[in-house]
């Protein structure tokens, strides 16, 4: 299980869940601060060894900003990355959360998908997108991103398409769980080794190297 949320649950509450990992918010400072995951935060969920996913959303439209909006949200989620000790060559989640038209992404939606995959690579970032059936395909069509999670699975988004599950997803929305007091949405993994890289492991393997004196 992988839960998305917007408020701080202990590790032992996440733990008592079976929760293996997480999805944390970055989004716009000041404004937003209710729901982005802080650096006490992060360092506690790392040393319990649960995994961090960041995932950027401001607005549930955000990918009707087109390409400068992307460009922007992505330098911010970066800069957010990197303040939090986020390792290099994980995801960084771009969220798509509302029914997207074809003219929508058309318009403004693949200008914005293609501006963030673009910053958050070249900051050494793998970059993900949340989002409905279509938006997902349309993303992997135009060959953005590389990482995928499919919003909560119902006949509402997608023309009913997304009750279905998207190929390839990584992983899918599946309903609201509550943990240690907080309704979260829990998260189906399908395809776990490249969701990401486990920090605490490597921070540990890190520690034990002994550089030779100079």
């Amino acid at each position: 299980i992988v839960l998305d949320y917007t408020k701080r649950i202990p590790p032992s509450a996440l733990k008592a869940a079976d929760v293996v990992g997480v999805s944390r918010y970055l989004s716009w400072l000041p404004g937003s601060d209710w729901k982005v995951i802080t650096n006490p935060e992060y360092n506690e969920l790392i040393a319990a060894g649960i995994e961090v996913t960041l995932n950027w959303e401001f607005q549930a439209n955000d990918w009707m900003g087109g390409a400068s909006a992307g460009a922007s949200h992505a330098t911010e989620a970066v800069r957010q990355a990197n303040k939090l000790g986020y390792l290099a060559g994980k995801v960084i989640v771009g969220s798509a959360d509302f029914d997207m038209t074809r003219a929508q992404w058309n318009s403004a939606g693949r200008g914005y998908a293609s501006a963030f995959a673009d910053g958050i690579r070249q900051a050494h970032y793998r970059p993900g997108v949340y989002g409905p059936y279509d938006v997902l395909q349309w993303v992997k069509d135009a060959g953005f991103m590389d990482a995928f999670w499919q919003a909560g699975m119902s006949t509402a988004w997608s023309g009913g398409r997304n009750r279905s599950q998207f190929p390839g997803a990584h992983f899918i929305q599946r309903a609201h769980k509550t943990v240690g007091g907080v309704d979260t949405d829990w998260n189906q993994i399908l395809i776990q080794p490249l969701w990401g890289t486990k920090e605490k492991e490597i921070m540990d393997r890190i520690a034990e190297v002994t550089l030779p004196d100079k």
